[in-house]
């Protein structure tokens, strides 16, 4: 009897191991908790600006600046662009110079259009000290620029500024508007005589016309049917 009992309690548990009956209360199993995939966003790499000597153009919040460098100077302007263009930042250019006595530079700045104001019109040097040299600027009416000549007496560290005033194409204009469309400009520098890289930049001059439909004001339709 006892030999019976015990082959019986075996049957069952191998039953049991089998999964013929299942235990009663026992949680069903739960997979792995899925785990959500992130993926960090591309960046594109910034270009370096360039360090060499000549031209460089720098992107600002402005617009984009354009300079040239040469030993101890270097020659920026604000923009790169002017006229109808997207910036309507002021328009300036800056010499940054660690002078020597002797030594000489010479800026020589295009004037917008041969005749009239066109978009731009340059403006004065800051002043430098007389302990330090000394500026003063010519126009030649023939070649349509300006050119400042700055002397220096000294060893300094000298930055100034020339201004611009600029212009739009609603200006009122004694002749007709010169220069139309898009043109390319450079302001040329010199050291001791010898050309250094010029700024270049580009002059967009083009009006437009929104014209309304005419309606007469004066003398009354209802009184007056024709004129």
């Amino acid at each position: 009897m006892l030999r019976e009992v015990t082959a019986a309690v075996a049957s069952l548990a191998i039953l049991i191991g089998l999964g013929a009956f299942p235990l009663c209360g026992a949680a069903s199993a739960q997979g792995p908790t899925p785990v959500e995939s992130t993926q960090a966003a591309s960046v594109e790499p910034i270009a370096d600006a360039d360090a060499g000597s000549g031209s460089t153009q720098n992107d600002g919040a402005a617009g984009t600046s354009v300079s040239s460098s040469s030993g101890n100077a270097t020659l920026t302007l604000s923009r790169n662009a002017v006229g109808n263009v997207d910036s309507t930042a002021p328009l300036q250019l800056v010499f940054d110079v660690r002078t020597n006595p002797g030594d000489v530079y010479t800026i020589t700045v295009p004037q917008s259009i041969a005749n009239g104001t066109g978009v731009y019109t340059i403006g004065d040097s800051d002043p430098i000290s007389a302990a330090t040299g000394t500026v003063i600027s010519t126009t030649d009416n023939t070649n349509h620029t300006k050119t400042f000549t700055y002397r220096f007496d000294s060893v300094a560290s000298v930055a100034v500024n020339i201004n611009f005033t600029l212009h739009n194409n609603y200006n009122a204009q004694p002749t007709p508007v010169a220069g139309m469309g898009a043109s390319s400009k450079s302001i040329t520098w010199t050291y001791a005589g010898q050309q250094l890289d010029p700024i270049n930049f580009t002059q967009v001059i083009m009006p437009v016309m929104n014209p309304q439909a005419v309606t007469r004001v004066l003398p009354s339709s209802s009184t007056y049917k024709a004129i």
